[in-house]
C-alpha cells in the first residue's frame, strides 16, 4: 500500500496542478482553495463510515455542491490519478461516467474490489495537496 501511494504521489501532484477548478487567484498568486484539502481529508473517513458507493454518492451529489467547492472534483481527481498510475486499471477504456455508475451501484462488487486503490489515490492526493499553497478555508 505505502509503495503504491508513493508511486501515485507524482501523478497526484500533476492532477492537482492541472485542475483549474480548484484554484483561485489571490494576491496575484494562484492558490488551491483550502476547502479542497478538507474534502480530500474527509474522503477516507467517510468511506470508512458509509462504504464506497455511498461515499461516491455524497461526493457526486450536485445539490451538496452549492457551498464553497465542488466535492465531485475529488472523485474526478481520484479517477485521473489511478489512470495515470495504471492505464486501464478498471478495464480497457472505462470512461469516468461508467466508472461512477459501477462504483455507486457496486455492480459485481466493483466498489469492494477496487476500494484499496481508490483509497490509496485519495491518500496520494491528501499528501500532494500539501505541496501547494492553500487559500485559508
Amino acid at each position: 500500500m505505502e509503495s503504491t501511494i508513493n508511486e501515485m504521489l507524482r501523478h497526484a501532484i500533476d492532477v492537482i496542478d492541472g485542475n483549474d477548478k480548484i484554484k483561485i487567484e489571490h494576491n496575484s498568486r494562484i492558490k488551491i482553495k483550502g476547502i479542497y484539502e478538507s474534502y480530500i481529508a474527509q474522503f477516507g473517513a467517510l468511506e470508512n463510515q458509509l462504504l464506497m458507493p455511498s461515499t461516491f454518492a455524497v461526493y457526486c451529489n450536485k445539490k451538496a455542491n452549492v457551498g464553497e467547492g465542488d466535492r465531485s472534483q475529488i472523485i474526478q481527481m481520484i479517477f485521473k490519478v489511478i489512470n495515470l498510475y495504471h492505464t486501464n486499471y478498471f478495464g480497457v477504456g472505462i470512461e469516468y461516467d461508467a466508472w461512477i455508475k459501477k462504483i455507486m451501484k457496486n455492480q459485481d462488487h466493483f466498489a469492494d474490489e477496487h476500494e484499496q486503490i481508490i483509497l490509496d489515490a485519495s491518500v496520494a492526493l491528501k499528501r500532494a495537496i500539501r505541496t501547494f499553497e492553500l487559500l485559508d478555508k
